[in-house]
């Protein structure tokens, strides 16, 4: 398998969405489209369900910089308390996709 680096944009793309596609069956979501929005630092998919779900996902990339690593579901709930998490939840529930797009682009 090449490094990383050397793939070309298209390739990374690719690679990237592999690992889109698996964290998404990991949370028992299948048959998904994923839709390349914008490749940089980090890459960011518009995801549309089966069901007609519509969100954003946002593969981080591994930097130097990086302060903390990536995080599993479970470790950011633990962060949090359920009043946070819910008020959290009910926010990016009531973007519209385009307001998710934007926010997961500049966050």
């Amino acid at each position: 398998m090449k490094p990383f680096p050397t793939l070309t944009k298209q390739g990374q793309i690719l690679r990237v969405r592999r690992l889109a596609e698996k964290a998404l069956c990991d949370f028992g979501i299948e048959d998904a489209a994923l839709v390349p929005l914008e490749h940089m630092a980090n890459t960011t998919f518009r995801v549309e369900t089966a069901d007609g779900g519509r969100y954003v996902m946002r593969i981080e990339a591994p930097t130097s910089s990086t302060a903390l690593p990536p995080r599993t579901e479970d470790q950011v709930r633990s962060l949090l308390n359920e009043e946070a998490l819910e008020k959290a939840w009910a926010e990016g529930k009531a973007m519209s996709l385009e307001q998710a797009i934007k926010y997961a682009l500049e966050s």
